[in-house]
This record gives C-alpha cells, sequence and structure tokens, in this order.
C-alpha cells in the first residue's frame, strides 16, 4: 500500500495497479488495495492526498509509519520527484496526526539526518515541513538522544534566521532553536556554545522584525542562548526589554568577537526591512570602537551605499554613522603616527 502511494508521487498521477501478490490477502485487506487504488487517481489534489494518508494510517503497523515517513522525507530531497506538491500535503497530514504517526522511538532518530538533509537543500516551502516535522519529533527523543545532533542541526537552522521571503520560516526555525538550547541545557559542549555564539546578533536583529510572531520568537531565543551561556546581564535587559542596550552588551561580554560581529551585520544593510537595516547600522556604530583604520575604513565603504537608501531615516543615519567613523579613523591614524620608533 504504501509502494503504490509513492509511486503515484514519484512517476505519475496515474492510478496504481494492483499487485498480483494481493490477491492472496484475505478478502478485507483486497477491498482496501482496491479503494487505495481509486483514491490514488485523485491524489494530484493536496487535499485528497491529505484525507488518503490519515485513512490509511490505521491499517499500517507502528513500524511500517516510520518507513512510510522515512520514504516520503527521501522523496522531499529526490529532484527527480513528479509532484512536490503532493509529498509536501502528505508531509502536512502527518504533521497535524504526529502523535499517530511518530510512535516508533527506535526508528525516530532516523528520521533526522534526512531532515537535516532537506533543511540544507530543499526550497522554502519544504523547509518549512521538514522544520515541523523535525519539531514534532525533537519533542519525542530524550536529552541524551538530542546532544549528539544539536550541533549539526544548529548549523542548518542558522541560515533559515535570515529568510527574507517566508517569516514562518524564520519563526519556527528560531522556535525550533530555542527547544533545542532548553533540550540540552545543562549538557552543552563548546561547539555547541561556539554555534549558539554565533546565533547572538542575528537573534538581536530580528527582536526588531517587521513580523511580530518573528520579533517574539527572537526575544524568547535570545534568552535561552543567554542562560545556556550564563550571561546574566544579557539575561536581564532581554527580560526587561531593554533593546537599545543588548548590543552594547554583547560587545562588552565578548568583545573577541567584534570583527565576527562587524562581519555580520555587514550581511543585513542590504536585508528588505528598513528596521533590520537600521539595527545593523546602529551595531556598526557601536563597534567601531577600538577598530584599526584599515577595518574603518572598510566599514565606511559598506555604508556609503546607504547614503541613498529609498528610507529617508536610513539615509540620515548612514550619514551619521559615517561622520563617526570618519572621526575614529583620524584618531586611529593619529594613534599610529605617535608610536615612538624603537632603536
Amino acid at each position: 500500500m504504501c509502494s503504490a502511494f509513492l509511486q503515484s508521487c514519484w512517476i505519475s498521477p496515474t492510478p496504481v495497479s494492483l499487485p498480483c501478490s494481493v490477491t492472496t490477502l484475505p478478502r478485507s485487506r483486497r477491498k482496501l488495495w482496491k479503494n487505495w487504488e481509486a483514491l490514488t487517481a485523485s491524489l494530484s489534489c493536496s487535499e485528497t492526498a491529505r484525507n488518503v494518508t490519515e485513512m490509511f494510517a490505521k491499517y499500517l503497523q507502528l513500524s511500517e509509519r516510520t518507513d512510510f515517513l522515512l520514504r516520503i522525507i527521501e522523496g522531499m530531497q529526490d529532484f527527480s520527484i513528479y509532484n512536490k506538491q503532493l509529498v509536501g500535503s502528505v508531509v502536512a497530514g502527518i504533521r497535524e496526526e504526529s502523535s499517530h504517526w511518530l510512535v516508533d522511538g527506535r526508528k525516530m532518530k532516523v528520521l533526522l539526518p534526512d531532515l537535516l538533509e532537506v533543511l540544507e537543500q530543499g526550497n522554502e516551502h519544504v523547509q518549512l515541513k521538514a522544520l515541523r516535522v523535525c519539531r514534532n519529533v525533537l519533542r519525542e527523543l530524550r536529552r541524551e538522544e538530542v546532544i549528539p545532533m544539536a550541533v549539526e542541526l544548529l548549523d542548518k537552522l542558522l541560515p533559515l534566521f535570515d529568510n527574507e521571503l517566508f517569516s514562518e520560516l524564520r519563526e519556527i526555525s528560531i522556535s525550533l532553536f530555542t527547544e533545542l538550547l532548553k533540550k540540552v541545557a545543562g549538557k552543552c559542549k563548546r561547539q555547541m556554545k561556539k554555534r549558539v555564539r554565533r546565533g547572538l546578533l542575528p537573534l538581536f536583529f530580528h527582536m526588531s522584525d517587521d513580523t511580530r510572531s518573528v520579533a517574539e520568537a527572537s526575544s524568547q531565543a535570545l534568552l535561552a542562548a543567554a542562560e545556556l551561556l550564563k550571561w546574566q546581564q544579557l539575561q536581564d535587559l532581554v527580560k526587561t526589554e531593554q533593546t537599545w542596550r543588548i548590543g552594547e552588551c554583547l560587545l562588552l561580554q565578548d568583545r573577541t568577537r567584534a570583527d565576527d560581529y562587524l562581519d555580520q551585520s555587514q550581511g543585513y544593510l542590504d536585508n528588505a526591512q528598513d528596521t533590520l537595516r537600521m539595527e545593523a547600522i546602529r551595531f556598526i556604530g557601536l563597534a567601531a570602537r577600538g577598530q584599526s583604520q584599515q577595518k574603518l575604513s572598510e566599514m565606511m565603504s559598506t555604508l556609503y551605499p546607504l547614503e541613498h537608501d529609498c528610507t529617508p531615516s536610513i539615509r540620515c543615519l548612514a550619514t551619521q554613522t559615517i561622520s563617526i567613523l570618519s572621526t575614529l579613523r583620524v584618531k586611529a591614524e593619529r594613534r599610529r603616527t605617535k608610536r615612538p620608533w624603537c632603536c
């Protein structure tokens, strides 16, 4: 029955023929097969695909349900698949009934590597569905089962924070980041903390996201990150919503990451959201203190195009920040020339 459905996804939308071996099944099972054969003829309709998935799930053994889901995930990765929308609709149906499908604890861990591959290579629609399944699987696993794969999962989640096309993709990836940090709390290793630090600035910027749900998810994620890193001041600032002080806190807490923060900030200067461009410019102005003359020149070069931004407030802020960086650059040059020569 699974193969018949999957064949309709991979090969064609025409009805799947009844295998000869099915004729040896009991009468009730043969009737089930014939019903399945008839229904697969209309699987090009997404709603039909969901209904059929729900209808026939009860006839699968527990292990068969997980096998079925694994095959569907393989299809999400396959670029030769006939109907990706159909596969996505099946995944949506499975997600809505996750407690019914994700019941084989022994096999659930096997799902995550395939899901991680989908998060990296799939298009936005597929990534969104994979994230939802991944979240449901993660909730079923114990902490010791999650820890070995936590670093890899973080690596796949971080790039999704900045997806400009789908706010829901940003929200779910950030929320899953929060759940993951809470899941591994107390057992966090150095590599895990390194990834968490890399997510701090994007989360700070997205606290100003135009989509309210993304902004709220980012606030919760930043708080979870601060708790995991044991940064008390950052926890206090997030809890009291003193957003304007968070950028400075990040720099004071870990000044060695200033260059990394600057590199991350520059990636937001051409973001479609005005609020994120504004936050990036402000942060660059903060992080400029103590930078070399060369680094200051580079930062000014990245800001020049924003003096012609379509938003007046951004043009104004960019001009002010460039002026500040220019002053700092002159001071840096004076410090350099005043250094005593060694004999």
